[in-house]
């Protein structure tokens, strides 16, 4: 189970040496409503000299709210759109992680 904390987000920021938005007029601010999220996953691991793990699990995120993501200001653009659904909670999820021991 997790939770989204929802909130607003920028694509196509580019900032300038001093952290400051660099050119205001080509970004997209989009909300993502708060949301909570059931994962069901399976996986595998696999051992490797006995001093390194990998691990990969494939699922699926089922939000309990299934909200958009809404464009609030900025420029339209397909690619920007499709970009926040994917970051959108839900949907398929395919996790890879290493582990080192020492």
């Amino acid at each position: 189970l997790s939770v989204n904390s929802g909130g607003k987000f920028y694509l196509k920021a580019e900032y300038d040496e001093f952290g400051n938005i660099s050119n205001p007029s080509d970004l997209s601010e989009y909300r993502m409503e708060k949301d909570i999220c059931l994962h069901l996953r399976f996986g595998k691991g696999w051992v490797f000299d006995g001093n390194a793990v990998v691990m990969t699990t494939l699922g699926y995120g089922f939000p309990f709210k299934k909200s958009e993501p809404e464009l609030v200001s900025g420029k339209y653009k397909k690619g920007r759109e499709n970009y926040a659904k994917f970051v959108a909670p839900g949907g398929l999820e395919l996790t890879i992680t290493v582990l080192f021991r020492n």
